[in-house]
């Protein structure tokens, strides 16, 4: 039997909203018909009150993930949070969906003024945009740019795309001092990596550089209760949440679900 449920309807719509796995800037503006808030949504608004009023050195932050982990709704998250206190504050939106340079070999590249600085986000590395185009390149490209005109980075990722990266730097000269930089995101981003991310110094040029990272992987999966793990789901864990909320009666029953004309 078939139905039609307003809640459902808009969830998989949603869903399908999206370029090779990777959410459309477009949809930043408002935040997805499923919300479950999470350390990572969390951890973006911080950051965004952090650039907004001004952070005292760089910051690089990494979200290292495969498809479908959430990094998307991250950064929506960031977004959102960053255009509200530019709202606040009287200023136009940092992040405008039509602004973003569309068409190159990263699906979706920013380079936007803040108050007090700089910002590039790209979203999201992970897949070529254009055939025979390389975003390992284009992301190199960028972290020169943020190292010399001293801008703020958020980029999405998965494994692969920064071991790519990292080969390319390692056979460049121009690109040698990314190396060590790439080297250890990658550590943060296995198995054995520090749960909620990590980050670390790097000094450049002069400038003192935040690097953060924060392995979503890990977060994709549901880890049984056990003494000394670190990633033990606890009672009332994001999973159950999410649960809640997707199968919660008020987006059916009280959605008018129970009187859905039903075809057999």
């Amino acid at each position: 039997m078939t139905t039609r449920n307003e809640f459902a309807a808009r969830l998989l719509n949603y869903s399908a909203e999206r370029d090779d796995c990777i959410g459309r800037p477009e949809r930043w503006g408002s935040p997805p018909p499923l919300v479950v808030n999470t350390p990572l949504h969390e951890e973006m608004v911080t950051l965004a009150d952090e650039l907004w009023a001004g952070s005292t050195r760089l910051v690089w932050y990494f979200l290292v993930g495969g498809p479908g982990n959430g990094k998307s709704e991250a950064v929506g998250a960031f977004v959102r949070h960053l255009n509200a206190n530019a709202h606040q504050s009287g200023y136009p939106p940092i992040f405008d969906a039509k602004t973003g340079q569309h068409g190159g070999s990263v699906p979706y590249w920013f380079y936007e003024n803040l108050p007090k600085g700089d910002i590039a986000l790209l979203q999201d590395i992970s897949v070529p945009k254009t055939s025979g185009s390389n975003p390992a390149e284009d992301l190199l490209a960028s972290l020169d740019l943020c190292r010399s005109q001293g801008g703020h980075l958020l980029v999405c990722a998965n494994r692969g795309m920064l071991l790519r990266a990292t080969r390319l730097a390692r056979a460049e000269p121009l690109h040698e001092w990314l190396v060590p930089i790439l080297e250890d995101i990658d550590k943060q981003s296995e198995e054995a990596a520090t749960p909620d991310g990590a980050k670390w110094l790097a000094k450049q040029q002069g400038r003192e550089i935040e690097i953060r990272v924060w392995p979503l992987d890990h977060e994709s999966v549901l880890y049984g209760q056990g003494d000394g793990n670190p990633w033990a789901e606890p009672e009332g864990s994001l999973f159950d949440r999410v649960i809640a909320i997707a199968v919660g009666e008020r987006n059916w029953e009280e959605s008018g679900c129970a009187e859905c004309p039903v075809h057999k």
